[in-house]
């Protein structure tokens, strides 16, 4: 049986493992965030008391149905071979999404 005392020191040792705990720990904190100021939105702007209780559960369930919906297709495409991307391609792809945006915008300027 490993021992487990030693908690996070060894993997806090590998410097990868840091900034992802470290990203870890900055999502959880913005979805943690924005739940509490959605609470306060409909707290400040719903009059009745069952309605706010109502919108805060429904607006808690739209917050995770995403999490439920969408969790078995991230895990089929954690599973799949790595794709490879090389800056060449990368840098074709983002300046033709802002060519496209571009046009969308020059478009709906008026």
């Amino acid at each position: 049986m490993p021992n487990s005392s030693r908690g996070y020191s060894k993997v806090l040792s590998n410097r990868g493992f840091v900034f992802l705990l470290a990203a870890q720990a900055l999502a959880v904190f913005d979805d943690n965030t924005f739940k509490q100021i959605l609470a306060f939105f409909i707290l400040a702007h719903v009059s009745a008391k069952a309605d706010q209780n109502l919108f805060i559960s429904l607006a808690t369930a739209l917050f995770v149905l995403p999490y439920i919906v969408f969790s078995s297709y991230a895990g089929q495409v954690a599973s799949s071979p790595p794709f490879r991307f090389d800056n060449a391609s990368l840098r074709h792809s983002l300046s033709k999404c802002k060519r496209k945006l571009d046009r969308v915008v020059m478009t709906n300027a008026n």
